[in-house]
């Protein structure tokens, strides 16, 4: 009787353990989903990032004050297209499907300006100190000196975005730089913002 006693024990222990991992695991689970995993959405992070599921949907029209629309020789499709919201920057980045997985972290220059970094470690190389593999960044509000050094450059809902390209001068692979910065580049007019 001892004995069973003692494996039930064990068995209930076992059990307990494995549903606390699993309460846990959910949690955190759900903090990624929701993007609400940082007390301080300034503070830097790094989400992992592989293909998003959600396209953008050809029923959803742009904002009336948003210039959301591709230039007129650019067709994007929507089933082309997949997205990404960055909450602590309330914007919805749209990019080409086809793109391999990156991460993206939240920064502020010393001097406030918030900006969102998209990263890929297959783009690391040696030439530079620090090299974190980013191809792109978007900026919330940049001040007139970095809107002349940025690429691209949105207005929604009064609120100009800019999108700057990494130089190909760090990279280990200039080819598949292109590529992700052309998967970000593109669709940039399709910036939408979420709150």
């Amino acid at each position: 009787m001892a004995e069973n006693k003692g494996r039930r024990i064990v068995i209930t222990a076992i059990s307990v353990a494995v549903l606390l991992l699993a309460v846990v695991g959910a949690v955190v689970l759900a903090r990624v989903i929701a993007g609400s995993g940082e007390d301080d959405p300034y503070a830097k992070s790094e989400v992992p990032v592989e293909r998003q599921e959600t396209p953008t949907s050809s029923t959803q029209e742009p904002e009336p004050d948003t210039p959301s629309q591709p230039n007129q020789n650019e067709t994007i499709s929507p089933d082309d297209v997949s997205t990404i919201v960055v909450a602590p920057l309330s914007i919805e980045v749209s990019y080409m499907k086809g793109v391999g997985g990156f991460e993206y972290a939240i920064l502020r220059t010393p001097s406030g300006t918030e900006y969102v970094e998209f990263r890929n470690a297959s783009l690391v190389g040696t030439k530079c100190t620090d090299d974190e593999g980013t191809f792109a960044a978007i900026t919330k509000n940049p001040s007139k000196a970095e809107q002349e050094t940025q690429d691209k450059q949105v207005t929604v809902s009064g609120t100009i975005y800019g999108l700057s390209l990494s130089a190909a001068t760090c990279t280990s692979d200039p080819d598949l730089l292109k590529q992700y910065q052309d998967a970000f580049s593109k669709p940039f007019s399709l910036l939408k913002a979420t709150s």
